[in-house]
C-alpha cells in the first residue's frame, strides 16, 4: 500500500467513525472502522493511534455488549501498554482479564497477545514469577467493565 492509500483508507474509516457517532450508532460497524483504524496505525508503526482506535473500539463494544470485540481490543491494548508504555505488571493484569474472557468462551488467545504475554513474562521488572501470577490473577478476577475501565 502507497503512502496516498493509507491516507485514503484512514480518511474513509474516521470519516465513516464519525457519520456513525454523529448519528449514535454503536454498532459492529463501528467497531469495524476502529479495528481497521487500528489496524492501519500498527501497520505504520504508529502505537499511539493504535491504542486510541484499539480503545475505541473496545468502548464501543462494550456499550453494545460485543464481547468478542472487547477481548480482541482488549488484546492489541495489552501490546501496547507494554511495548510503548513499558508496564509489565498492567500489562500482565490485562492479560489475566482477556484470558479470563477467552476461557468463557473457549477461544484461544490471538498471536499479538501471546507476543505480548511472552515478553511480559520475561522482562527484569516482572521477573519475579510470583509478582506476575499476582498480576495475572488480579486482571483474571475483573469483569469486562473493570478491565475497559483499567485498559484507559
Amino acid at each position: 500500500m502507497t503512502e496516498v492509500d493509507y491516507a485514503r483508507a484512514r480518511a474513509f474509516y474516521e470519516e465513516g467513525l464519525q457519520v456513525a457517532d454523529e448519528l449514535g450508532q454503536k454498532s459492529e460497524f463501528a467497531i469495524s472502522l476502529a479495528i481497521n483504524l487500528a489496524e492501519l496505525a500498527a501497520e505504520r508503526g504508529n502505537l499511539m493511534r493504535f491504542a486510541d482506535s484499539a480503545l475505541v473500539a473496545c468502548e464501543t463494544a462494550r456499550s453494545v455488549g460485543d464481547k468478542e470485540s472487547i477481548t480482541a481490543a482488549l488484546s492489541c491494548i495489552c501490546v501496547v501498554v507494554f511495548c510503548l508504555k513499558e508496564k509489565p505488571k498492567a500489562t500482565a493484569h490485562l492479560l489475566g482479564a482477556v484470558k479470563r474472557m477467552r476461557e468463557t468462551r473457549h477461544s484461544a488467545f490471538s498471536a499479538s497477545t501471546r507476543s505480548a504475554r511472552e515478553p511480559c513474562r520475561c522482562d527484569p521488572r516482572c521477573s519475579d514469577q510470583e509478582v506476575f501470577a499476582a498480576a495475572w490473577a488480579r486482571g483474571k478476577a475483573m469483569t469486562i467493565d473493570e478491565a475497559v475501565a483499567y485498559a484507559r
